[in-house]
């Protein structure tokens, strides 16, 4: 398949994906007239898309770091979690006073020498970050594993793709 015809069948299997079933077909027979090959490959492609459903949304051994303390912060619960990290709410538990914060930690797995170099600049860009809009980097540290984790300012709200979504913020990627 040349490269003109991939961007076409990805243009229209990106269209496809926002519609359901019974739309797809009617929409297909339109657009992929006089292109058998085309329709094909988005068909196969969505059979493909259909049939994993949420197989990668939830990996199979989730590690849960619940209960787990980290130097003067106890993990409360998971706010939140991405390909290269988890984000968990913690409160502080050393008895010196009562704080709330997010910790970010590097997935098990993750710890390549360039996602380390990213997370460890990510790091260093927050750390030097000053704006009453943006999370105050509070501590970091690593895990008794060795991944390395950073705690930041909680802010109670939305999440940020929660509010994207509500807003129409979200922006096609391709």
């Amino acid at each position: 398949m040349n490269t003109e015809t991939w961007g076409r069948v990805k243009e229209i299997m990106d269209a496809c994906l926002d519609m359901d079933t019974g739309q797809r077909a009617i929409y297909l027979d339109g657009v992929c007239a006089g292109e058998p090959d085309v329709r094909a490959e988005v068909e196969s492609l969505l059979a493909a898309h259909d049939a994993a459903g949420d197989f990668i949304a939830q990996p199979v051994l989730r590690e849960s770091f619940i209960g787990t303390r980290l130097d003067s912060w106890k993990i409360v619960c998971d706010i939140g979690e991405g390909g290269m990290s988890r984000v968990c709410l913690a409160e502080r538990d050393d008895g010196q006073f009562e704080q709330r914060a997010a910790i970010k930690i590097l997935k098990r797995g993750m710890d390549t020498d360039l996602v380390l170099r990213h997370f460890q600049m990510e790091r260093q860009i927050l750390a030097g970050m000053v704006h009453p809009n943006i999370a105050r980097l509070l501590d970091g540290g690593v895990t008794p594993s060795g991944r390395p984790y950073f705690v930041m300012e909680y802010v109670e709200g939305k999440r940020i793709d929660e509010y994207a979504d509500e807003n129409s913020c979200r922006r096609a990627i391709v």
